[in-house]
């Protein structure tokens, strides 16, 4: 949790710090722009019950940024100090350890553009992931501002090009589209999103997300082109839909919603249809009545044997025969006469011979 304080000294401010640390319990919560030392640093540790913190304290009533955490929760060790960031490395217990920096930006440019260098140096030599959270002191476009000086929108560019330089991303927000104001009249009034938060870690994730999503994209063509069982893509990749409809059409062609049965009454009742199915298959399957197999053996197909060839087929095998078999079997070689059918419909035996 990050809170652009703007002061923390009122009573107030510390009974609502307390009730939304009671609420949201974070492991880590940052103050920036705290505007007091550190013996208030100390006071506010207490009185939320946090075991450790660090801190950069403000000079004079400018700046000042604290962060406090629960030991037993995360282990944090401090990276960099700075007036304007404070940088520290979370881990919590077997995770991959990763960057938090905290930031209260000076209203000075020159101040600003030192502290925009040297993050940006720390994301060229950081691999881990990094967030980086807190006051700005800059927007991104005109639209976060209301009011300001016509060299604004020099300055966004500016902003947007150490953002992305940075490779950052930036997290998504709930609530006031403006996060700082000043002035009690519409003459006087100005205002801006001067806090955010943004992530390295993010466009990381992004990058494998939509890697996962193409491949998922693709398994689902391949999958709908092979349902659809059409034999090329007519209207561009990734056609899914066009699939789709395909592959549903030809499930409802192949549907079979009603049978006709003997008395020609068509059937809807999945039961019926079942019983209806059942019996047809058991009659094709059930011989009835006298058959003879004999009566469909085609016999002009073959040309007739001899009564001398049927002979030589059918007869006994001699011994002098099954020894050539066995002790010569790497010389003979299968040869097998065509079987022919006789007028009395009995198929003829094929017989080995030696070529």
């Amino acid at each position: 949790m990050v809170w652009n304080f703007q002061g923390s000294a009122s009573k107030a401010k510390l009974a609502a710090l307390k009730d939304i640390i009671r609420t949201y319990k974070p492991s880590v919560f940052a103050l920036v722009e705290t505007h007091m030392g550190g013996e208030h640093a100390n006071k506010v540790q207490k009185i939320v019950g946090y075991d450790s913190h660090a801190r950069v304290d403000a000079v004079g009533f400018r700046g000042g940024i604290w962060v406090y955490w629960k030991s037993d929760l995360v282990n944090i060790t401090p990276v960099t100090k700075h007036p304007q960031y404070i940088t520290m490395e979370i881990a919590r217990n077997s995770e991959t350890p990763w960057f938090f920096t905290a930031v209260y930006a000076s209203p000075g440019p020159q101040n600003r553009k030192e502290l925009w260098s040297e993050l940006e140096n720390f994301a060229r030599q950081n691999n881990h992931p990094w967030m980086v959270a807190g006051d700005f002191n800059e927007t991104r476009n005109l639209s976060e501002r209301h009011g300001g000086d016509a060299n604004m929108a020099r300055r966004c560019d500016l902003f947007n090009n150490w953002i992305e330089n940075c490779e950052l991303v930036e997290l998504e927000f709930s609530g006031a589209a403006h996060t700082w104001s000043r002035g009690n009249s519409i003459e006087t009034r100005q205002s801006a999103r001067l806090d955010r938060a943004l992530d390295k870690g993010t466009i990381d994730l992004e990058a494998k997300l939509r890697r996962e999503l193409d491949e998922i994209l693709e398994r689902e063509e391949i999958l709908l082109y092979q349902k659809s069982r059409v034999d090329f893509i007519r209207d561009g990749d990734r056609n899914t839909s066009y699939f789709h409809v395909s592959t549903l059409v030809r499930r409802w062609r192949n549907r079979i919603s009603s049978l006709k049965n003997s008395d020609g009454v068509w059937v809807e009742d999945k039961e019926e249809l079942k019983s209806l199915v059942v019996d047809f298959y058991k009659k094709l399957y059930t011989q009835e009545g006298d058959y003879d197999v004999n009566a469909e053996i085609p016999y002009d197909l073959f040309s007739e044997l001899s009564g001398d060839d049927f002979r030589w087929l059918t007869r006994p095998y001699t011994e002098a025969e099954i020894e050539s078999v066995v002790h010569n079997m790497g010389a003979l070689k299968a040869d097998f006469k065509p079987c022919f059918i006789t007028k009395t419909g009995r198929w003829c035996v094929s017989r080995s011979v030696r070529r």
